[in-house]
């Protein structure tokens, strides 16, 4: 369930992103939902091993996790496509 979640988050996540950190990026919203996947599930993985959240569902902190974790993929992305 886990996965699932981070993955599901990671769609809604990439689009939050995209609206904060607005920009030309290739690719357009596909890549900008692949990257929220991403971003999503590194959120999801770091948080749980530093501690700070646990991958258990569908609640308001897994949410937050998967956005931070979608803006900071976004802007790898970004410094990577320069």
């Amino acid at each position: 369930m886990g996965i699932l979640s981070w993955i599901i988050f990671g769609l809604i996540a990439g689009v939050i992103a995209k609206f904060i950190m607005p920009g030309r990026d290739g690719g357009g919203f596909i890549i900008t939902i692949i990257l929220g996947i991403i971003g999503a599930v590194v959120g999801g993985y770091i948080s749980t091993f530093f501690g700070y959240g646990r991958v258990d569902g569908f609640n308001f902190g897994s949410f937050v996790v998967a956005v931070i974790g979608a803006i900071v993929v976004l802007w790898i992305y970004r410094l990577i496509r320069r």
